[in-house]
């Protein structure tokens, strides 16, 4: 994994942009830079530094724009949570929708819902919310789906919750129980519905018995 972060001097003379963690150089094998510049009005020039740091390293991150005239530096702390959630559990809601609910780890500003459909690929949902507790997603397919959780600071912890697992099925088809005549163009249809809690509705067709008889009654 790595992460990036922009550096940026609105300046004159020349400025020289320069990087450190923790008060230390960053060595060449951790870090790459990608310097530009471009000149914002007569008087000053735009100077960007973009750091891309590779893995997760978190530290006091300096950024110090230098020239002639003297040096001025702004610092990001970059965190990461201590662990990733816990307690993570799934309940179904509807007949696509799963509440996720966990306990936070602390120190998180936001959390990633990864969900996978048997050995399918894996999607994510991003929670911005750092207090929150639960949240509900969407998902398509039936058969087993197997939920975890990250939380991130501003880099993610790449530790995993305990994964959790939860079953979709498609319900059943209803039991027509009873159908008659209601005036000369109306049916009345009784059924018992399948053995389902997630149930949303049900859907009614028919299909005329000759183009000649629009309906089923004639």
């Amino acid at each position: 994994p790595s992460f990036s972060l922009n550096c940026t001097s609105h300046s004159f003379p020349p400025t020289e942009l320069s990087w450190s963690r923790d008060e230390q150089p960053l060595p060449l094998s951790e870090a790459a830079y990608q310097s530009s510049q471009q000149l914002r009005d007569a008087f000053s020039t735009t100077y960007d530094n973009l750091l891309t740091v590779n893995g997760s390293l978190p530290g006091l991150y300096n950024c110090t724009a230098a020239n002639e005239k003297g040096s001025q530096s702004n610092t990001l702390n970059v965190t990461m949570p201590p662990g990733p959630p816990t307690n993570v559990m799934a309940t179904i809601q509807g007949r696509n929708q799963v509440r996720v609910s966990w306990t936070a780890p602390g120190d998180a500003l936001g959390y990633l819902i990864l969900h996978r459909l048997g050995g399918g690929g894996e999607s994510q949902v991003r929670v911005e919310d750092p207090g929150a507790t639960e949240h509900t997603i969407e998902l398509t397919g039936e058969g087993e789906h197997t939920i975890s959780m990250l939380a991130y600071a501003l880099l993610p912890n790449p530790t995993r919750s305990e994964a959790v697992v939860v079953t979709i099925d498609l319900p059943g088809p209803p039991t027509i129980t009873q159908v008659f005549p209601v005036e000369r163009t109306g049916l009345r249809v009784s059924w018992t519905p399948p053995p389902d809690d997630g149930l949303e509705g049900f859907c009614i067709s028919y299909t005329p018995v000759s183009d000649d008889c629009p309906g089923i009654l004639g």
